[in-house]
């Protein structure tokens, strides 16, 4: 996310740009049910009222020698949530 001037805007205001998607519980419950079903560790996390983002957990970094968690991208959250086996 950058921050630049907006045509007209005086120089004291700065707007962020901003391509984040807003995601529901729903979206992200179906891709963490997707995830899980493929043998990944992950959860879904609140991070405020409006911030839902999922989780993979228990990542193995072999330079760190530990294991860590990431949050994964909106658009990746997307494409997981459809991607579960309710058939």
């Amino acid at each position: 996310m950058g921050n630049r001037l907006a045509e007209g805007d005086d120089e004291q205001v700065v707007r962020p740009i901003s391509n984040h998607r807003i995601m529901t519980q729903e979206q992200c419950e179906r891709a963490v049910k997707a995830l899980q079903d493929r043998g990944f560790f992950a959860s879904h996390i609140q991070g405020a009222p409006r911030d839902h983002g999922v989780w993979l957990d228990s990542v193995w970094n072999d330079a760190l020698q530990e294991s860590l968690s990431f949050r994964i991208h909106d658009e990746e959250v997307e494409w997981w949530a459809v991607e579960t086996t309710d058939k």
